[in-house]
């Protein structure tokens, strides 16, 4: 008799759940799975995290990030990875504070087009969905290789 466990993974993923938040105008969302938690930047001991913006992150540097009331997404490590980022610390992603956090059904994501999947890879982006106020983009956190750098031990961003 199989274990519980390997029933669950055989069944198919039905939805992903999505935080969404803005970045210059455009909505984006990371999957919720690949997320440890989220605080309000004031309460972050930035002596036990790295901290990178989102702009930083996507690649667009800090002069464009623009962000009001900053949240603070911690990363879920890997599995294996331990403790994630540099030196044992928490990597933590600084975002506008989110809209919201939506279950997006799987027939609903839809492929980037040709023109943008060509660059993806330095992105992260894979999909994006249409919602109720618009289109969301998603991106895989762990894909992103400013993200990978830094959970590779890189350089600290952001900080």
């Amino acid at each position: 008799m199989e274990s519980t466990a390997v029933l669950e993974l055989k069944r198919p993923i039905k939805s992903i759940r999505l935080l969404v938040f803005r970045m210059d105008g455009t909505a984006i969302g990371f999957d919720t799975d690949q997320m440890e938690g989220m605080t309000d930047f004031g309460r972050v001991d930035v002596h036990e995290s790295c901290l990178v913006t989102i702009n930083e992150l996507f690649g667009m540097g800090e002069e464009s990030y623009n962000c009001s009331t900053p949240k603070v997404v911690f990363v879920k490590p890997l599995p294996g990875d331990g403790q994630s980022g540099v030196s044992g610390k928490r990597i933590g992603i600084v975002v506008e504070t989110p809209e919201d956090i939506v279950d997006v059904p799987v027939e609903n994501i839809r492929p980037l087009p040709p023109v943008v999947r060509k660059h993806a890879h330095a992105t992260g982006f894979w999909g994006a969905a249409l919602l109720n106020n618009g289109m969301v983009f998603i991106a895989d956190i762990y894909k992103i290789p400013i993200y990978r750098a830094l959970r590779g031990g890189g350089a600290l961003v952001g900080n």
